[in-house]
């Protein structure tokens, strides 16, 4: 039955991609196929700061803080002292603070790296808090946070990583980022998993809190940057009209009265 319900789930997917406008789309230039593909998208990311500061915010949190299904069984077992019941109420929880999170990011009209690394560290925080719950409510209260800012930070990770990469290796690099946010796995799983036979499902959580902290850190140089001059998320114009922008007022600033001026401009935050 669980099963029967998840298939027609997917009846609002194809509804929505049946009400595309496809006449709106616009074909993006193919890369040629050639061998070393992958090591010329890897090689890609390498070369742009920002883009080589979510690669490595996504794999860190990938692998150490978003193992949720090794992690929450045993929250549910042996912290909380419950069964399955506890463990569908804490999936539950969750589930309803990533619709949350999709909801508030759909609505996100401005995306900087700083905004990437911000909620990285609220992923951090909340894990950090959550480790240490004592029942069940507040626990259900936590899991909702921690769907909300898990949601958002792959959705801001994402949007960074195609609106900041030329469109003929936009391919290549979602690829990447697939390959570094499913392959992680195999790896995190059983890491998490021994943590969590050693010292309960709290070190689990923990480590999923200290870890996307450091990453933070070890990012933030990166994206300093970034965050004197953020853009709005938008299609580049044509060369041509960039350079007739930049020739028409090389000199000018925007005005943070003025409406008309990008939204980044008049919030660098």
């Amino acid at each position: 039955m669980a099963f029967a319900v998840n298939a027609v789930s997917f009846a609002a997917v194809l509804f929505g991609l049946a009400s595309m406008n496809t006449a709106a789309l616009r074909r993006a230039p193919r890369a040629s196929r050639v061998s070393g593909g992958a090591r010329e998208g890897l090689r890609y990311v390498w070369g742009h700061p920002e883009l080589r500061a979510c690669m490595l915010l996504v794999a860190v949190i990938a692998l150490f803080g978003q193992n949720f299904r090794v992690v929450l069984p045993l929250l549910a077992r042996d912290t909380l002292g419950g069964g399955a019941e506890f463990y569908g109420w804490l999936t539950s929880a969750l589930g309803i603070g990533a619709v949350l999170g999709g909801l508030a990011s759909a609505g996100r009209r401005v995306v900087t790296s700083w905004s990437l690394l911000r909620w990285t560290w609220i992923f951090g925080g909340v894990n950090v808090v959550a480790a240490f719950v004592p029942g069940l409510g507040l626990a259900l209260g936590m899991m909702v946070a921690l769907g909300i800012a898990n949601i958002s930070f792959n959705t801001l990770a994402r949007t960074m990583l195609q609106v900041n990469t030329e469109p003929e290796m936009q391919g290549r690099v979602i690829a990447l980022h697939s390959f570094v946010f499913l392959g992680s796995t195999p790896i995190g799983g059983p890491v998490a998993g021994w943590l969590c036979e050693r010292w309960g499902a709290g070190a689990g959580l923990l480590l999923a809190g200290v870890s996307a902290g450091l990453a933070a850190l070890a990012a933030r140089p990166l994206l300093r940057r970034e965050r004197a001059a953020p853009g709005p998320v938008q299609d580049p114009a044509p060369d041509s009209a960039q350079d007739h922008v930049h020739d028409a007022a090389p000199d000018a600033a925007p005005d943070p009265a003025d409406d008309t001026a990008p939204a980044s401009a008049r919030d660098p935050g």
